[in-house]
């Protein structure tokens, strides 16, 4: 069994780590060569007891959780760090979850020691080929820290540099020795910042959904349930649906320019511009302006024809709430005039961009 791996086996087992690490899977045909080819960094992530991200530069009294991440990585075989925290600043700190703990198989074996403003974590894969990292960012370890005084983060928690104590190891096939670590002349070198500056690079957008009353679909009346609002995002589609009264919010997307689709059962559908970004939000919040859409295309076949007057004067006796075209939960001679608008009519959307 390789030194680096050692060093954590002896740390674990200090803390009743099991014996059975010692049977770990090593897999003579493990990938190799990745170590030195990448580019490290572990980083804390914190948030405050309302969930809201705060920056760990300005900490003051209170209870947060930490996420210590660590990106630049796809995959890795063994990792530990090390961290002095001060009574000072830091009342207490409890580790609520290591890697395995997110893992969607237990794959890692693991083990914690924090007591007297030391702590100690890492883990070892069971995997024969690694364990897989987003190198984008992992959550190694999951705390929550209760700040007595305020503070900068990276001043109360100290993580060693002393390669011996905070490594990662990119692989089994590397050899004794060969770990990515903190020190200042390392050979395959990692960095660490335990209070980055906060990036408020994802946001949320909420908006309203209305019933358009125009062929255009710039005049609208009340928000309409049911529909769905979409976006694309790294190739996966985000979406939500409105509420009784048109609202959604879609959440998690980061500063861009998006094609926001609107669609429902009834709709003839809409595509509008969508763009995210800091100066819009308040604490990561959009508010966008409402958007309206033509819900009376029954048949759901592009067009506002006779076969969809049936549907519609069908619910002037049996309540359809798509048939509800000003949205006063009533389906009468208002409606049909609204109706009138667009039946046998072209609807031509203007341009929109929220």
């Amino acid at each position: 069994m390789k030194k680096t791996s050692n060093r954590l086996i002896a740390t674990l087992l200090s803390i009743a780590f099991t014996a059975a690490i010692f049977m770990l899977p090593f897999s003579a045909g493990a990938v190799t060569g990745t170590l030195g080819t990448e580019s490290p960094a572990l980083t804390a992530r914190f948030s405050d007891s309302n969930g809201s991200k705060v920056d760990g530069n300005t900490l003051t009294a209170g209870t947060y959780t930490v996420d210590i991440l660590l990106s630049g990585m796809a995959n890795i075989s063994m990792f530990q760090m090390t961290a002095n925290y001060s009574s000072t600043y830091i009342s207490s700190l409890t580790v609520n979850s290591v890697y395995s703990d997110n893992a969607s198989t237990a794959t890692e074996s693991c083990g914690v020691l924090n007591e007297d403003g030391n702590l100690v974590f890492g883990f070892i894969s069971t995997n024969d080929d690694c364990s897989p990292l987003n190198s984008k960012g992992t959550v190694l370890a999951n705390l929550s820290v209760t700040i007595a005084e305020a503070c900068d983060f990276a001043d109360a928690f100290v993580v060693s540099d002393d390669p011996e104590c905070t490594l990662a190891e990119a692989d089994f096939g590397d050899g004794a020795d060969s770990a990515y670590t903190l020190a200042a002349n390392a050979e395959y070198p990692m960095t660490c910042d335990m209070s980055p500056e906060l990036q408020n690079d994802v946001y949320s957008v909420t908006g309203t959904i209305n019933i358009a009353n125009d062929l255009a679909g710039t005049s609208y009346l009340n928000g309409i349930v049911g529909i769905t609002v979409s976006v694309v995002l790294d190739g996966e589609t985000i979406s939500t649906t409105t509420s009784d009264n048109g609202e959604y919010t879609l959440e998690g997307l980061p500063a861009g320019e998006y094609t926001m689709s609107i669609s429902g059962p009834t709709t003839i559908d809409r595509d509008v511009t969508l763009v995210v970004s800091a100066d819009k939000a308040v604490n990561n919040v959009i508010s966008a302006d409402a958007v309206g859409i033509v819900i009376c295309d029954y048949n759901k076949d592009g067009y506002i024809n006779g076969l969809d007057s049936t549907t519609f004067y069908g619910g002037l006796t049996s309540y359809n709430v798509y048939c509800d075209l000003n949205g006063d939960t009533f389906v009468n001679g208002l409606d049909e005039t609204i109706f009138s608008v667009f039946l046998n009519q072209t609807v031509n959307y203007s341009s929109v961009t929220l």
